[in-house]
């Protein structure tokens, strides 16, 4: 069982707070394979040990602080993450005080239980050997992980045109488990949705789309790095109007549209031969 929570204070020459955090005594904060990191959206250090650690300020330490001491709380939370393949450590902490802004709330929870909730949702949804590939639809052209971006990042590729989505949510949860396990370099993924061509009849409901918001919000809190929309028109812009009301700000200042005579302006962000522009015929 993880040790308590130790944090070590100094101070820069600046004379400004920062902070490396432990939840085990054991644990590094770096992965295997996240050396010469780029994680994005917040400072970053290197220890003696050549081990990465976040910067944090005096009232960021605090919440990581008061997360750590409502873990504790829930003494099978380890268990039940080692039976669902989740890692209940100092990124996971990370990450959802970073998704919430600092703000020791994810939809009226701390954020201690929401990370409790979290795993008893993985061992109810994913269960605890992961959603199998042999489910139908989940291995496609239409949604899958390829490349990374210039930050690192896993692209997950969803097309419009390229099937039916009736089944979208298991099928995005599954290839975003994929994206995960194949991080290396950062704590997030970047999403090309690429609309053009696209089937009224088989796209994702908006039940099913609301339902994939909830669980993106609730249990994969600042996993988005960028996400890019192309040719967004039609009924799919009308959908986008109504679950951006769902978004956060944050996340929304995440998310870019384009049109396929704008694509020269994802130079910066990844490489142009990652992007799939073809469309099925019939």
């Amino acid at each position: 069982m993880p040790g308590r929570l130790e944090i070590i204070v100094f101070l820069c020459e600046s004379c400004s707070i920062s902070a490396c955090v432990e939840t085990d005594r054991d644990a590094e904060w770096a992965p295997a394979g996240m050396h010469n990191s780029r994680v994005q959206q917040h400072d970053w250090t290197w220890d003696e040990q050549n081990v990465l650690k976040p910067t944090l300020t005096y009232d960021e330490m605090k919440i990581i602080e008061d997360i750590q001491q409502e873990i504790d709380k829930f003494p099978e939370i380890w268990e039940l993450a080692r039976e669902t393949d989740f890692n209940v450590d100092n990124f996971c902490i990370f990450r959802y005080a970073r998704g919430a802004r600092w703000i020791n709330d994810i939809e009226g929870l701390t954020i201690g239980p929401c990370i409790y909730n979290t795993v008893k949702w993985r061992l109810d949804y994913i269960g605890p050997n992961g959603i199998h590939p042999s489910e139908a639809d989940l291995i496609s052209e239409k949604i899958y992980t390829a490349g990374r971006d210039n930050e690192g990042r896993p692209i997950i590729h969803i097309h419009l045109s390229r099937g039916d989505f009736r089944n979208f949510t298991r099928a995005l949860i599954y290839t975003i488990e994929l994206a995960i396990r194949s991080m290396k370099e950062t704590l997030d993924y970047c999403v090309i949705l690429n609309c053009s061509g696209y089937k009224q009849e088989t796209l994702p409901t908006l039940d099913g789309l609301k339902e994939a918001v909830q669980i993106l919000k609730s249990h994969y809190p600042g996993r988005l790095g960028r996400c890019f929309i192309i040719n967004m028109e039609g009924i799919v812009l009308w959908i986008w109007k109504i679950i951006s009301l769902l978004l956060s700000p944050v996340t929304k200042q995440r998310i870019s549209m384009i049109s396929t005579d704008q694509l020269h302006l994802l130079d910066q962000y990844l490489d142009a031969d990652l992007i799939d522009l073809h469309v099925p015929t019939l």
